[in-house]
């Protein structure tokens, strides 16, 4: 089971991109319930034997001849939780970003050639926490659970890549007219201002599968638009295919787009929400397309760990 795991695990992290930007709790939240909508139904009654039980609902998918509900977990309930404990547990902090050493985009863009500024990361963290889902019981699995989950959608944040500037936390910009950090932006106000202003998906769609994950959230709509327009007919399997995710290095934003030409931002606090920032991350479905791959390669990794021998 563990080299599996392992197996798993590897191949995903493969396919990271080295220019993605963490997520607040709205983001950790989408990427959790995307993963949920693509996970095995055995594996959702499995998450059952490792998170607590406020973590439980009742499911109609798949149906069965009495249609009496399943009784499945949910990975969003606690996909924040790693945020909330920091304060208590200071040593965790660091283990939410990665810092490749000498990395100074757009004029050098490095992702490990040279080394990492700490052994402790989000890339060995999640391998760490992966591999302790299956070896840990009781306490220690739902703690392992809640960081993999957690980390897997750090590690599709861009701005949690990269060291310069502490990731995006030392440049202060604007964002529809308020004063935020360039961090903030990416962690919580851009996926907020998609959210807010979507204006349909509010109509169930006919996937039991995709429903029976959503659970009222301000983001159902938000999750549904991505896995129809973005997904199409994903695999149970997390295999979906689409072209969005077909040619991975040519992805948006490319390294030398990371950072601007000079150490010094030519206006103070610029606006970024303008055509020439928001505009083209609207186009290229940037936001969409790294919550979508976090929460499809974390159902992958999950469906290969814990779906039991005799599942159909």
């Amino acid at each position: 089971m563990l080299s599996r795991g392992w197996s798993a695990l590897a191949a995903v992290l493969l396919c990271l991109f080295p220019a993605v930007c963490a997520w607040g709790i709205t983001g950790h939240q989408i990427v959790a319930t995307i993963a949920q909508t693509q996970l095995h139904p055995a594996v959702r009654e499995q998450l059952c034997h490792i998170l607590p039980n406020y973590t439980r609902y009742p499911s109609h998918w798949p149906v069965t001849h009495s249609d009496e509900p399943h009784t499945h977990c949910h990975l969003a309930v606690l996909a924040g939780w790693p945020d909330t404990i920091r304060t208590h547990y200071p040593w965790s902090g660091q283990l939410h970003y990665v810092n490749p050493i000498d990395d100074h985009p757009p004029h050098q863009c490095l992702y490990g050639e040279t080394g990492w500024s700490s052994p402790d990361n989000v890339l060995t963290s999640l391998v760490n926490y992966t591999s302790r889902v299956v070896t840990e019981q009781g306490w220690e699995r739902d703690m392992a659970l809640r960081f993999m989950v957690h980390l897997f959608g750090d590690a599709h944040q861009p701005l949690h890549l990269t060291g310069r500037a502490r990731g995006g936390n030392d440049v202060w910009v604007r964002f529809e007219g308020r004063k935020a950090r360039l961090h903030s932006v990416w962690d919580t106000l851009l996926i907020d201002k998609q959210i807010r202003e979507l204006s349909n998906y509010t109509t169930r769609l006919p996937s039991g599968r995709i429903e029976s994950a959503l659970v009222g959230k301000r983001f159902d709509a938000y999750i549904r638009w991505i896995l129809k327009e973005g997904l199409g007919q994903p695999a149970m399997k997390g295999e979906a295919e689409s072209a969005w995710w077909k040619d991975e290095a040519a992805d948006w934003p490319a390294c030398h787009r990371r950072g601007s030409d000079d150490d010094t931002v030519s206006l103070k606090e610029p606006e970024l929400d303008v055509p020439e920032y928001v505009g083209r991350i609207e186009r290229d479905k940037v936001i969409h397309k790294q919550l979508a791959k976090a929460g499809i390669r974390l159902a992958a990794v999950l469906n290969t760990l814990l779906l039991p021998a005799d599942a159909v």
